[in-house]
């Protein structure tokens, strides 16, 4: 009966063992995670052959200057239609993929977030 139960734990052992995990998951437990979140959203949709673009943006906020990162990206490829990322989910946005400055207002206004952006970049 104890050689059974050893080869049954071995088993169990060997299949836990062979189990993928999500590589990513760390990220869904992070606090202030917005950049590697959307690094790693755009190199999943390259991957795919869409087309996306990480844009870091700056703004004040309680006198504090800050920042947040999104995704953008079109889709469905080959269509004009620009798309951002973050924490709240994709969002149909209204701006040029080209210019990280109006994404990045364009998709604070979308989101209900009026905030005063003083800077933004791509980072790819």
């Amino acid at each position: 009966m104890s050689l059974l139960y050893v080869l049954l734990f071995a088993i169990l052992c060997f299949v836990t063992a062979c189990t993928p995990s999500n590589p990513e998951r760390w990220m869904a437990f992070e606090k202030n995670a917005c950049l590697p979140t959307a690094i790693s959203m755009a190199q999943g949709l390259r991957r795919q052959s869409i087309q996306a673009k990480v844009v870091r943006y700056s703004y004040v906020e309680n006198n504090k200057i800050t920042g947040h990162a999104i995704t953008s990206y079109l889709y469905p490829p080959g269509a004009n239609k620009l798309w951002t990322y973050d924490y709240v989910g994709s969002w149909r946005t209204t701006a040029y993929f080209n210019d990280p400055w109006g994404t990045a207002v364009a998709a604070e206004k979308l989101r209900g977030r009026y905030r005063n952006i003083i800077s933004a970049e791509f980072l790819d």
